[in-house]
């Protein structure tokens, strides 16, 4: 294990001392001159990341929570260095950040190690891996309307449906993988449900660009909830 922990730092030492001398060179010899050029210490934190990730997989060890922050650092600080090494736009790469969140909490889902957080991951993996895939799918929206978010939302509010209804199946991947698993629980089976409708109807509105007033909206959501109830009741 030492071994091994000794070759991730060795790795990682190694990027970034061949990093630094062929950038410093690079930018002496004046075949580049970026802007933020201070910007490149922060490829350090990374490639101290990368060499715990390599130091778990030298280890064989399950997807765990030191696994996602590893990852974590990467995506985030590698896409700020970037940025400020490009010296582009932030606003305009702002939906990025929203794709590498819905990343890293899909790459939750697939959290396998046995502790607090593992536990989790196993009892929430459906809706985990919904709400990653929702995410990453609203940031590409925002890079389809170039982060104009204000005025597409005023205009028309379809764009929000397929989030939502990516949601919405979340519940329904939920209540199989517990069936599966024999997890034999009646309140997570409805809570999982309803949630499921919750969602499919606010995608549903979203899509057909519709808006409801409270009171009949509240009715509608009690209507389906007390049906999906009794309709569940009859099957268990």
């Amino acid at each position: 294990m030492e071994k091994r922990k000794s070759i991730g730092n060795l790795v990682t030492g190694t990027l970034i001392m061949v990093t630094l001398l062929v950038f410093f060179g690079l930018k002496t010899f004046r075949l580049i001159n970026p802007v933020n050029w201070w910007a490149i210490f922060l490829l350090i934190p990374i490639y101290s990341s990368f060499g715990s990730l390599l130091e778990e997989f030298l280890q064989k060890k399950p997807v765990s929570f030191t696994t996602i922050s590893s990852m974590s650092s990467i995506l985030f600080i590698g896409l700020i260095t970037g940025i400020l090494l490009l010296n582009v736009d932030w606003v305009r790469n702002l939906p990025l950040f929203i794709i590498i969140a819905g990343v890293i909490v899909f790459q939750s889902g697939l959290v396998r190690s046995n502790d607090t957080f593992g536990n989790f991951a196993k009892i929430f993996r459906g809706w985990l891996f919904a709400s990653g895939l929702a995410v990453i799918i609203t940031g590409l929206l925002l890079f389809k309307f170039d982060f104009q978010v204000v005025p597409v939302a005023a205009q028309s509010t379809r764009w929000l449906g397929l989030p939502l209804l990516v949601l919405a199946g979340g519940g329904i991947f939920q209540i199989f993988k517990e069936k599966s698993a024999h997890f034999p629980s009646r309140l997570g089976f409805f809570a999982n449900l309803i949630a499921s409708f919750l969602f499919f109807f606010l995608a549903l509105l979203a899509l057909l660009n519709r808006q409801l007033t409270l009171i009949p909206a509240i009715l509608m959501l009690a209507g389906g909830s007390l049906f999906i109830l009794y309709f569940a009741q009859k099957r268990m």
